[in-house]
């Protein structure tokens, strides 16, 4: 017997993505790998879960794809022989019924009662005990698409696949390759394109954007297809190097080609039509006849609607997408800007540089103020023409023609590896398995690489004692004709009308904030305060720093990460937690208790307070 589940009245600003898991608990929430790709792409405002099963617990994971947010609901498909084609659920969800079967006539708001017994059990405070999936970084397996080299990469989320545009210098021709992420199965798709490099996806329409010579080549990438839908004709003489963004908040694709040594031309294409909207010209964007023929110069933040260019010197142009205009110009430290990558959880954007006279590296950007927040450089930076942010681990993969792949920690700006020491040029990240991809520029090697990026701290759910265990009664449930599921992070109560079986909940996390008991030691830290928000159901939605220099105090059997978020008590709903950025000898105005290193504020606010 299966249950349809539909969700309904979906309201997100741009497209969104499904995933869902069955357990006792959703953790570790933000590890997509944990969970079972439903869609990616998704706009509609109803969706509906086919052959679920009974007496069963699903987390169902929506995460908006333009700015990374996302909420966590979870349902709790109960007795079969209670409710043959019904399902209590504590949001927006409708249960459609198979054909043949009979919906019960209970309403949907019901009481559920409860004769607790006299049996008191020692329930065991259950901890989150970090682990760390350690791989390194590491090339798991390379791709070879010679004799052409790899100029730009898409991931496919909703097709579960990662198309790959090789180019031949040779005969000026270039094909398109589809790999299956996490395999060594690569598939030439298509041929005989001139000049074609660059490259974006349109999540809402399915369909691939690539740049050809004064030509922009229009593909049909839905589920089990792949082919030429049309080609738009672009300005005689002009070439689109420059780039190719998709912006999602508007359905409009972004092409950048040449005019001039200081200027470029911005061609805006409807998405649903593939007809060109708008074209301006005479724009003080860096090109194809100003160095870097082979970099991304774009980075569109739909969240924003805006597209951040990089200037013909060293400057970043802003483009609002609404008024079709340059509103702001942010200088940067150095001779020339060129690729950027964005940041969700900060909304910043980190955008790299070239420098003359000193080593290249990068600025970090304020999007709020549209100004500099700091700016960092290296040797490890050199012609730097790709970066991909990956929220998974908060770690930036740069791209360097001249010395390959530098990967550094976004909280500490430090360069945490190198995994690759020759000319790269494209990297894209596959999100569902944490895959970073990287095009290989050297001729005994045209490949893409497939690095492991899963080099993240897991949070395991591990029952353990604890000097506040609690005493926690057992108790018998029947149920009645009216019934209110209470809504608790982890509902494990099963009901069986034929009879009263005794019931004794497990390991579930306690949500009461739990102290030591006793004097311990502790040691001070520099950290940043930061204000948690939430909304109506209790789940995190962001988080603003509100103090940049604090001093806490951690007991000493904790070795806190530097860059990482913590919480003061688990439970304890205080509204805050600080991210340790340093030692300190002074004394600390609050203690924190809590053991989980957090890569992202927002999965610390949510530790610190489960509603």
């Amino acid at each position: 017997m299966g249950l349809n589940v539909r969700i309904y009245d979906i309201v997100s600003d741009g497209p969104y993505s499904i995933r869902y898991k069955i357990g006792s608990n959703p953790w570790p929430e933000y590890d997509n790998t944990t969970f079972t790709l439903y869609g990616t792409g998704l706009t509609a405002t109803t969706i509906e879960l086919t052959g679920l099963t009974f007496d069963t617990q699903y987390w169902i994971k929506m995460t908006d794809q333009t700015t990374g947010r996302y909420i966590i609901k979870n349902i709790y498909t109960h007795d079969s022989k209670a409710f043959p084609c019904y399902d209590t659920i504590c949001f927006s969800v409708e249960v459609v019924c198979e054909e043949g079967e009979v919906s019960p006539t209970q309403t949907p708001t019901q009481t559920l009662t409860s004769t607790p017994t006299n049996t008191p059990t020692q329930t065991p405070t259950q901890t989150s005990t970090p682990t760390l999936t350690e791989c390194s970084d590491d090339i798991v397996r390379t791709l070879s698409v010679a004799p052409r080299i790899a100029k730009s990469i898409q991931t496919d989320e909703l097709n579960d696949l990662v198309y790959v545009v090789a180019y031949s210098g040779t005969t000026n021709t270039s094909v398109i390759y589809a790999i299956t992420p996490n395999t060594p199965t690569i598939t030439q798709v298509y041929s005989g394109l001139n000049h074609a490099r660059y490259s974006t996806l349109n999540t809402t329409n399915n369909k691939l954007y690539v740049t050809g010579n004064q030509v922009i080549y229009v593909f049909d990438v839905s589920l089990g297809n792949f082919s030429l839908l049309t080609t738009i004709t672009g300005t005689a003489g002009h070439t689109y190097a420059g780039g190719l963004v998709y912006n999602s908040s508007n359905n409009k694709i972004y092409a950048h080609s040449s005019t001039g040594v200081s200027t470029s031309e911005l061609t805006i294409i409807d998405g649903s039509t593939d007809t060109i909207t708008t074209t301006l010209t005479g724009l003080p964007f860096r090109n194809a006849n100003n160095g870097l023929v082979n970099s991304e110069f774009m980075e569109c933040v739909p969240s924003n609607n805006k597209i951040y260019i990089a200037g013909n010197t060293g400057t970043v142009k802003v483009f609002d997408c609404t008024t079709n205009t340059v509103t702001n110009s942010i200088t940067l430290p150095a001779d020339y800007a060129s690729t950027m990558t964005y940041k969700p959880s900060t909304n910043q954007l980190f955008a790299f540089f070239e420098s003359f006279s000193t080593d290249d590296g990068y600025s970090i950007i304020n999007c709020t103020t549209e100004t500099v927040v700091s700016s960092h450089t290296s040797s490890s930076f050199n012609l730097t023409f790709s970066a991909k942010y990956n929220s998974a681990n908060n770690r930036i993969y740069a791209a360097n023609y001249v010395s390959g792949i530098c990967v550094f920690d976004t909280a500490t700006n430090l360069i945490t590896s190198t995994p690759i020491t020759t000319s790269v040029m494209s990297v894209e990240l596959y999100e569902p398995t944490n895959t970073i991809y990287i095009s290989n520029t050297v001729s005994l090697d045209y490949a893409v690489y497939e690095i492991c990026g899963e080099n993240v701290a897991t949070p395991t759910q591990t029952p353990t004692s604890t000097p506040t265990s609690t005493s926690t009664p057992t108790q018998t449930l029947t149920s009645t004709s009216t019934q209110t599921l209470t809504n608790t992070p982890t509902q494990t109560l099963t009901e069986t009308p034929t009879s009263t079986p005794t019931n004794t909940p497990t390991s579930t996390p306690t949500q009461t904030a739990t102290m030591p008991t006793e004097p311990i030691s502790t040691v001070a830290y520099e950290a940043e305060q930061w204000e948690c928000g939430y909304d109506a159901e209790g789940t995190a939605t962001g988080c603003t720093m509100v103090n940049d220099l604090i001093i806490v105090e951690m007991p000493t059997s904790i070795s806190p990460s530097f860059g990482r978020f913590y919480v003061d008590v688990v439970g304890g709903c205080n509204g805050f937690v600080y991210m340790i950025t340093g030692n300190s000898t002074g004394t600390g105005v609050i203690t924190l208790y809590g053991t989980n290193a957090w890569i992202d504020c927002v999965d610390a606010c949510q530790e610190s307070c489960q509603l």
